[in-house]
Formats: structure tokens, C-alpha cells, sequence
């Protein structure tokens, strides 16, 4: 709803985004007004009026269980976001510039579902999204909805919506970091908006180039946990890392008529592989790429009705090599994936909501050489249908929703048992409300599922780790609680889950020499995260913050492979606006390495500390040192521990962005 006091007056009926009302405003109001309209909910000041932008539409309600964080131009880092959230792990494979994936509440991998815009970035083969290969710059939001969740395939443990940045101003950023292991980083974004009468296009262009040798000492340790056994000094190698990204977003609108956007992603790699066990293989090379893009149209009409149309494909492509003593191996691996979808949405009443959608979905595999030697697709379609609602002037809101898939997977280059068609119905429920001013409660219950990657299924039993071609997808139901309150200076957050996991996947090994993947049954898993902030306004913040996970595989007795029971979080961000002493503190519990605990994950602490300074308008240092205490025991399943401490010295540049408290 885009409403304008005094003179000038308008409605808003259809969905109302930020950028959307700010070029509205830059055809109304002088260029001045537009460069404070980037700001959520936003407020601008002319000469002689004020203009506010609210989103009040069903459409826009936050869902229960849901964060949403605004990346600003100095955390243009993924990670630096991510880490900051409660009942969120990062994995990381090494320090900064190194592959990480994300964890939330235990789920990792294919399990928690990641979108560009309208684009699905993890590789539907492999199950593997790097969120390294991102430029962050790109982007201007996130929004985790934490888990289970019935909006996408996989999302058991959640959903991280990746909302691309477009400018309502010219924009242009640029950033360096160098640090330990010969890290070098640059981020350069520009974009800008354009109005031709009614048309309003915005666009945005983000390219991202790093490279590192990845080389580190380490003490490796070996045996159980009850007898270690340390072994001499290493050197890890081979884990160098070269990498080039491009990311391209844009939007349009016809003032009053249809809208939409654009997503094109893309990246390559060039590195070593880390290598298994004690011994890096030193002489093994990678090559990996990856490309996405999709876009979006919505077409508003009379009686609040409005149709859209998505169409999405990605594409990914990874090669080895190694000259080992035993002979030579290499091998190539590639995927596609594609979705094409329409809906429609109508306004019931004029809080309630109903939306539709009909997609068709295409995932394909073509694997040679030692990778292994099969073709396989899995062609799907799905349905879903939900209501969006609020109640008491906003005070309740609730989401409903239910989806359902079918699939049918083909295989061919090898005979073995094909699964016939298959299907699947996921209910979700999500509810919120404000009983008082500053305080709200939440509450969702939903079933998910993930369907094995192909990778997992056909992968020749002669590979190192072989396929499972009788694979059934795994699935889980999940209920949860939250309260989250601001009350002055005082921001908390307190919330319980419960979940039952069935035909949970996993790596088992069935001798010295066959790996493979099999259903291990049931999984529970229970947990929460308790969090608390003291705001200081202008000089900065100190937050506390626990995350609760304990689960317990049934066939084991173990709980989940990796995942700590208990981690505990303190940071502070503290000083002027423009100068400012930032620390983060982590502490986590021992773990289980593999599904039998064989292999345990020993306890770690982790401090980094730095400080960031705002020089001159739109240029900003920081530094940041990792691992501060050179804490060694936060190791891999194999004893290799990240790396030892690390210095890192970024160096922004914005133009155009004001001197003031917005450090942070």
C-alpha cells in the first residue's frame, strides 16, 4: 500500500515491494527523495511533506518461523549474515574464500532448499550448493524460513530465499580482502534504475574474483575419542582454490500494469581436492561450473486477481583428475535441472488471500569415466494451493498451504531396477500473533521431503562411494513454538521444535570397500534456540545466544552425524558509528562423526575479533582475525582441524553512501 500524505494520495492493492514504490516516487518526487527510498518500511523527506511506504497486503506477511536480515554494502558476505542467525551452522571445508554449507537445526545439504529470486541454486544431482561462489554485493536480502516447510522439495530443514539487490539509484560498490593462505578477494557491483514514461527498469550486475593456495600446518590426531593419538606435524596442501562468479539481477514494472524480474548466476572453479584421511592427495585437481537464471512475470487484474508466470534452468559441470601410484583416474560429471510454473492469486476478502500454482520440473544427470557411466532424469510436476490471511488489523496472521508432486525417474547406461511413478502430499500451517506491543508468538507445524539425488541413486557400485538405486525419499514432520520480543532496548527470542524424520539417507559402510547410501529409518530430533540482545542505538549492540539440538538416530542409537548437541554464542559490536570493535565467540559440544560414532567431532571454541572504520563517506576498512586463540580441536571427520589463526583486511568503496551510523 503506497499512501502520500497531504496533497497526493494513492492505493496500492496489488504487492508493494520497496523498489517498486520508490521508482513510484522518483516519477512523483525529485531525484533527492528516491536516494532515502531504499530503506524497509520506507519513509523519505521532501520539502514540505512525508511519504510513507507500508506493506499491508496479505501477500507480505512475514510467515511464522521466518528471519529476515538486510545485507549491508560492508557484510556484503554470505557468511558474515548467515553466522549471525540463531539455530544456524556454517560447515566450512578451510578459512575464508574455502567452499561452506549451511546447517539449520541440524539439516544441511539438499535438506534446506536454497533460491536465488525465483532460481533453485543447489545442483538437484549432487545435492551441493558452495554458498561461497555468491557475490554477496549482489544481494540486498535474505529470508530463512527455519524448518520443516512444505514450499519446496527438501526443505526438512528449511528455506534461504537469496533476494538479489536492485538499485533505485545508481549504484557502485567495490570491495578488496586480502588475508592468511595468500587470500585475495574483489567484489565489483554496479547498477543502475531507468524510466521510459511508464516503464520502470532496474538492474544490477555483481562480479566476484578470489583465489588461495588453501596451504596450512596441522597436528593431526587419530583414534577414538577415549585414546587419541597425535600424531607428527603436517602441512595441508593441494587445497588451493581459484574462483571467478557473475551474478545479473533485474526487475521491471509498467506503472499499473505487469511486473517483473531476472536472475542470472553463474561461476567457476578451479582447485585442488582436500583429499581423504591423513594423506591430501597431492596431486588431484578439480574443475567445477555452475550457471543458473530464471525470471518472473505478475500481470495485475480488476477485482484483485493476479496471474505469474516462472520459468527457471540450471546447469552444473564437475571434472577430476589424479595421478595416483595405482594408475591414472579422472572423470566428469554433469547435471541440469529446469522448472516452469504459472499461478494465480485472488483476494477473498480484503485480508485473506488465496493462491495457486501448477509447476513442471526436470532433473538430468550424464556421468562418465570413473565418476561412473549412466544417464538418468526425473521429470516431476507439482501442484499447491494456500490461503494467506490476517485478522485484527494485522495483529493474527496465518498461512496455509498444501503441495503435491509426482514423479517418475528414467535411467539408462545400466540395468538395474527403475523405480516407477511416485508421489507425495506435504500440508504446512504457520500462525502469528501480537497479544501485546512489542511481543509476538508463533507456532507451525508441516511435513517435508527430499527425494534422493541421483548421485545417491545411480552411482555405479564399482565408485569409491556407490549408489543406491532402491532409495526411497526421505520424509519428516515437524512442530514448533517461538516468542520473539523488542521491548525498548531488550530483543529476545526463545523457541522449541519437535521432529520425526522417516527413511532418513545416509553413507554406510557395508565393508572396508563398499560405501553406499541406504535408508536408515526413523530420526527424532527436538531442540531450540534461546537469544538475547541489548541494543545501544548509535553504539552498537552486545547479543547471547544458545542453539539446542539433540536427536537420535533409531538404528544406531547415535544422534545425527556432525551435529553438536549444544553451541553456545556471544558477540558484540561496540563504538561510534563510525569506528566500531567487533568479537564473536563459539563453543561447541562434541558430536558424532559418522551414523555408528566411530568417528567423533571433538569440541572446539572459536573467537574472532577485528574492527571496522568508517574513513570517508562510503569507504570503510575492517579488519578480522579468525580464530583468535588458535584453537586447533575443531577438526574434520578425518582429524585435519580448520585453519589456525588468520588475518583478513577488507577495504570497501561505495559512492554515494552517507557518513553515518550504518556501520552495522
Amino acid at each position: 500500500m503506497l499512501r502520500r500524505h497531504r496533497s497526493l494520495r494513492l492505493v496500492w492493492t496489488q504487492r508493494a515491494p520497496a523498489w517498486r514504490a520508490a521508482w513510484t516516487l522518483l516519477a512523483l518526487t525529485s531525484a533527492s527523495s528516491a536516494a532515502a527510498a531504499q530503506q524497509d518500511p520506507v519513509t523519505v523527506q521532501p520539502a514540505a511533506e512525508v511519504v510513507t511506504v507500508t506493506a499491508r497486503a496479505p501477500e507480505d506477511v512475514i510467515p511464522a518461523g521466518t528471519q529476515r536480515v538486510t545485507l549491508h554494502a560492508n557484510q556484503a558476505r554470505v557468511a558474515d549474515a548467515l553466522d549471525a542467525l540463531s539455530g544456524v551452522r556454517l560447515v566450512r571445508t578451510g578459512g575464508e574464500g574455502a567452499a561452506f554449507q549451511l546447517s539449520v537445526r541440524g539439516m544441511s545439504g539438499r535438506r534446506v532448499a536454497t533460491y536465488l529470486g525465483p532460481v533453485r541454486l543447489d545442483d538437484p544431482v549432487t545435492g551441493v550448493l558452495d554458498l561461497g561462489e555468491l557475490p554477496g554485493a549482489a544481494l540486498g536480502t535474505l529470508t530463512l524460513t527455519k524448518g520443516a516447510t512444505a514450499t519446496s522439495e527438501g526443505g526438512l530443514g528449511g528455506v534461504l530465499q537469496l533476494h538479489p539487490v536492485v538499485p533505485v539509484i545508481p549504484v557502485l560498490r567495490g570491495s578488496i580482502t586480502a588475508g592468511s593462505e595468500r587470500l585475495l578477494v574483489t567484489d565489483v557491483t554496479a547498477g543502475a534504475p531507468m524510466q521510459l514514461g511508464r516503464l520502470f527498469v532496474g538492474a544490477v550486475a555483481s562480479a566476484r574474483l578470489s583465489t588461495t593456495n588453501g596451504v596450512f600446518r596441522y597436528q593431526p590426531v587419530a583414534g577414538s575419542k577415549e585414546a587419541p593419538v597425535v600424531l607428527a606435524p603436517r602441512t595441508r596442501v593441494n587445497n588451493d582454490r581459484h574462483r571467478v562468479g557473475l551474478t545479473v539481477a533485474s526487475a521491471f514494472e509498467w506503472l499499473g500494469g505487469p511486473s517483473g524480474n531476472a536472475v542470472l548466476d553463474a561461476s567457476v572453479l578451479q582447485g585442488g581436492i582436500p583429499g581423504f584421511g591423513l594423506q591430501p592427495l597431492t596431486s588431484a585437481r578439480e574443475q567445477q561450473s555452475r550457471t543458473a537464471a530464471g525470471g518472473e512475470v505478475r500481470l495485475p487484474l480488476p477485482h484483485g486477481v493476479e496471474l505469474s508466470a516462472s520459468t527457471s534452468a540450471r546447469h552444473a559441470a564437475w571434472r577430476f583428475e589424479d595421478a595416483r601410484l595405482d594408475g591414472h583416474v579422472l572423470g566428469s560429471l554433469q547435471s541440469a535441472g529446469g522448472q516452469a510454473g504459472v499461478g494465480g492469486q485472488v483476494l477473498v476478502f480484503p485480508q485473506l488471500l488465496a493462491q495457486a500454482q501448477v509447476q513442471t520440473h526436470l532433473d538430468a544427470a550424464l556421468s562418465r569415466g570413473d565418476a561412473g557411466g549412466y544417464r538418468a532424469a526425473r521429470p516431476a510436476v507439482s501442484g499447491s494451493l494456500g490461503l494467506v490471511g490476517t485478522l485484527w488489523d494485522g495483529r493474527f496472521s496465518f498461512v496455509l498451504r498444501t503441495r503435491t508432486q509426482a514423479w517418475l525417474t528414467q535411467l539408462s547406461g545400466e540395468t538395474r531396477s527403475r523405480p516407477g511413478l511416485q508421489g507425495v502430499v506435504t500440508p504446512e500451517v504457520r500462525v502469528a500473533t501480537q497479544p501485546f506491543s512489542g511481543v509476538t508468538l508463533e507456532a507451525h507445524l508441516a511435513r517435508a521431503w527430499r527425494n534422493p539425488s541421483l548421485e545417491e541413486m545411480y552411482r555405479p557400485r564399482n565408485a569409491t562411494l556407490a549408489g543406491n538405486p532402491e532409495l526411497r525419499p526421505e520424509d519428516g514432520a515437524e512442530a514448533g513454538v517461538a516468542a520473539r520480543a523488542q521491548l525498548g532496548v531488550l530483543r529476545g527470542l526463545a523457541s522449541l521444535y519437535g521432529a520425526r524424520m522417516s527413511n532418513m539417507i545416509a553413507y554406510v559402510n557395508i565393508n572396508a570397500f563398499d560405501v553406499r547410501p541406504l535408508n536408515v529409518g526413523g530420526v527424532w530430533r527436538a531442540g531450540g534456540e534461546l537469544e538475547a540482545a541489548l541494543l545501544l542505538g548509535r553504539w552498537g549492540e552486545v547479543a547471547l545466544g544458545a542453539d539446542v539440538n539433540f536427536s537420535r538416530v533409531d538404528v544406531s542409537g547415535y544422534g545425527l552425524p556432525t551435529v553438536p548437541p549444544l553451541e553456545l554464542r556471544a558477540a558484540t559490536r561496540l563504538g561510534p558509528p563510525r569506528a566500531r570493535v567487533f568479537a564473536e565467540a563459539t563453543a561447541r559440544s562434541a558430536a558424532p562423526g559418522n551414523l555408528y560414532g566411530e568417528l567423533p567431532v571433538r569440541p572446539a571454541l572459536r573467537l574472532n575479533g577485528g574492527v571496522e572504520v568508517a574513513l570517508f563517506a562510503g569507504i570503510t576498512t575492517r579488519v578480522l582475525v579468525r580464530n583468535l586463540l588458535d584453537d586447533q580441536s575443531q577438526t574434520d571427520l578425518w582429524g585435519i582441524p580448520q585453519p589456525d589463526r588468520e588475518a583478513f583486511v577488507t577495504f570497501a568503496w561505495e559512492p554515494g553512501a552517507p557518513l553515518g551510523p550504518t556501520l552495522f
